[in-house]
């Protein structure tokens, strides 16, 4: 059966990509302080990887909607998701490879590039959150009481990450899973806060869904609401 698409969501997804493209031309091109100066263009780049993992979070649950009564632990569908989302993963561990060589990689890494390997990047983020989001799904058939989880686990992240930015995972974990928690490590993408953008795209998901032919101005509300608040969060962050 062919699947509809979102025309919105793959023109938000192209545009994303292609400022993406303008970013690391700019990063890598541009000389230092004429990247200070430019706020605007600035603000513009630190849309893109928000803007990847909110659609992640959003086109996640229409499909996984019209893929509910499939979705079982170990059945057909579960598995096709779960390789495309391990797929992700190492994909985005490996554009962190220091070298083209597994014997040196397992011999001759020292400390920095250890670090550097398993910097928790923007890949590697939406294939874990997808994956959250997965057994979630795959749990609680309820499509309300998913809901109301990920509603409790987008205020989680928000609230809990300046807190979990002063733990040093390093005490309790390999550093493999310590960068994945907070930036202690240069990791650009980590959980913390990075996920609530993922969740708060699912719960859009929902609401586009739920509001789409019936009640626009409810969708607009919650659209504002939802955007407020993250919003008002991101400039918090600047702040501290």
């Amino acid at each position: 059966m062919k699947t509809k698409r979102l025309i919105n969501v793959d023109f938000l997804k192209g545009f994303a990509l292609i400022v993406m493209i303008e970013v690391h031309i700019f990063n890598e091109m541009v000389l230092p302080h004429i990247k200070a100066s430019s706020l605007f263009l600035n603000f513009i780049n630190g849309l893109v990887a928000p803007t990847f993992i909110f659609s992640s979070g959003f086109a996640f649950f229409l499909s996984s909607k019209n893929k509910l009564n499939n979705l079982f632990f170990f059945s057909d569908e579960f598995i096709k998701q779960l390789k495309r989302i391990f797929f992700l993963i190492v994909a985005g561990y490996s554009l962190h490879l220091p070298y083209f060589s597994l014997q040196k990689i397992i011999f001759e890494l020292d400390e920095k590039k250890l670090i550097s390997l398993f910097n928790f990047d923007v890949l590697q983020c939406i294939g874990l959150g997808l994956l959250v989001l997965l057994i979630l799904r795959t749990s609680l058939k309820n499509t309300s009481i998913y809901i109301k989880t990920i509603t409790t686990l987008f205020l989680v992240f928000i609230i809990f990450t300046p807190i979990i930015w002063q733990i040093d995972f390093r005490s309790y974990f390999h550093i493999s899973l310590a960068t994945i928690f907070n930036n202690k490590y240069k990791s650009l993408f980590p959980i913390f806060p990075w996920f609530a953008f993922l969740f708060a795209g699912n719960i859009m998901g929902y609401l586009y869904d739920k509001y789409k032919d019936q009640n626009i101005d409810k969708l607009i509300k919650y659209s504002f609401i939802l955007g407020t608040i993250l919003i008002f969060y991101i400039a918090h962050s600047l702040v501290l």
